[in-house]
């Protein structure tokens, strides 16, 4: 009997997966392989010309994230230079340390020479925000005549290898380039023996400052657009709720902005924004300031999406009423499931209608609030369509988002490891975010008049 019982079970287990395999599959090949392939992809640096050749693309590892997470400053050897470089024959081996680092290297001269010479590297290398390590070296040498030469191969700096380029020994001015990767090189130009210091330092190429920047916007983005969505749904929310004439009508009305293309409903707002356009109109009526920016010839007006602060409440603005129709609805759904006899019961034992909806009304649609919050966070994190139309990511990529970085990088710049692994960041910010607020949920949200 309890065989029979257990095929029975597995037999019904079967068939329940049998029913889910089409979801199953196009859930596995339409969400969790694009997935895991966009990972994959963000361990290479490609082009569209070699997006359809996998085999062609190059592997890079970890670059493509720490070209955007880690700043430049933390990725050049900074503090006191002491090198030497001896030249015997055609070659020149260095030896030496950039602060903590060890400096090696083997690089071929084209000429030889028939005495070593030694060539000295002496100062030292300071983090500069706007040029990441300044050099202030002085470069001697136990010869004065030095002969010409052109130099190559590589320097080893701590975990960097430079390769050398356009490097060369020219009547005794000495020129010296490397380049790491595609994101990391070095100068350094002077006369051996002068006295004077070299000119040159170490330049980082990185997407951080950008990358930091859209993620500031982003964020402050959904810490404005998320509340004040959900506080004007939840007011238009409880004035349908009444007994109002026409109410029906209404609710279509309050529902088409939500149903109308996002393209075309921010071309139609963009035009409301414009420099003579109807929000301008309003001000200046108003007699309140214009967004623009001010001369010595006097104040320059401007539409709204070309000068900060004005550019991001353009946003605010268009994805708020973007968003309401949906969201007053929902509202509205959880504000007709809630029993009138609890709030008349409230108001028969004294309540105010405040706290008629402070204790009782509030409770009730915390899950329909909880819902909403966390599909708009969602939401405004992946914010695209109004930025690619209304602001173009300007002004100064003021209005980046991490979305639009990630279509700057694959479909303008083409370079689609970069934006595969903002991509892969993007997601884990998400996760993160609602995992808190699934946390946070547990601990406030009544279900059925219990608390989880």
């Amino acid at each position: 009997m309890a065989n029979t019982s257990l095929r029975r079970k597995i037999w019904e287990t079967f068939i329940g997966y049998l029913f889910l395999s089409p979801v199953i599959i196009i859930k596995t090949l339409f969400t969790f392989a694009p997935f895991i392939f966009v990972i994959y992809m963000s361990f290479f640096a490609f082009d569209s010309v070699h997006m359809t050749h996998p085999s062609e693309w190059k592997p890079v590892g970890l670059r493509n994230y720490v070209y955007f997470l880690v700043p430049p400053s933390a990725r050049v050897e900074t503090g006191k230079m002491d090198v030497v470089a001896t030249w015997e024959g055609d070659s020149l081996s260095l030896s030496g340390t950039v602060g903590d680092k060890e400096v090696s290297g083997s690089v071929l001269a084209s000429t030889p020479v028939s005495e070593p010479i030694k060539i000295m590297f002496t100062g030292s290398i300071s983090s500069n925000p706007d040029s990441f390590g300044t050099m202030n070296v002085l470069i001697s040498s136990n010869k004065d005549n030095l002969p010409d030469a052109k130099f190559t191969g590589t320097v080893t700096v701590g975990s960097h290898v430079y390769t050398l380029k356009n490097s060369s020994l020219e009547d005794g001015y000495l020129a010296l380039a490397g380049k790491y990767g595609e994101d990391i090189g070095f100068d350094l130009a002077g006369v051996v023996n002068s006295g004077r210091p070299a000119i040159g330092g170490v330049h980082v190429s990185s997407g951080a400052d950008l990358f930091y920047k859209s993620l500031w916007f982003t964020v402050k983005y959904v810490l404005w657009e998320v509340p004040i969505l959900l506080t004007v749904a939840l007011l238009v929310a409880i004035l349908l709720w009444g007994k109002l004439k026409y109410l029906d009508l209404y609710r279509t009305g309050i529902f088409f902005s939500y149903v109308t293309p996002a393209v075309a409903t921010a071309m139609m707002w963009k035009a409301m924004f414009y420099k003579d356009g109807f929000f301008n109109h309003v001000l200046s009526y108003l007699h309140m300031p214009l967004p623009g920016i001010d001369t010595a010839a006097g104040h320059v007006t401007m539409a709204w999406y070309q000068v900060m602060p004005w550019a991001f409440w353009t946003l605010i603005i268009y994805s708020v009423w973007k968003g309401l129709g949906f969201n007053a609805l929902v509202f509205l759904a959880g504000l007709i499931n809630i029993p009138v006899e609890l709030m008349e019961a409230a108001r028969v034992d004294g309540a105010s209608e405040w706290h008629v909806f402070r204790y009782v009304v509030l409770p009730l649609l915390s899950p329909t609030i909880f819902f909403l919050t966390m599909i708009n966070l969602i939401g405004a994190f992946k914010i695209f369509s109004p930025i690619l139309v209304l602001t173009g990511g300007g002004p100064n990529n003021e209005t980046t988002s991490l979305v639009y970085l990630v279509y700057q990088l694959g479909f303008q710049d083409f370079d689609f490891g970069k934006a595969a692994a903002v991509s892969v960041v993007l997601f884990v910010i998400i996760f993160v975010v609602s995992l808190l607020q699934k946390y946070i949920g547990d601990k406030v949200v009544f279900y059925a008049g219990n608390k989880r």
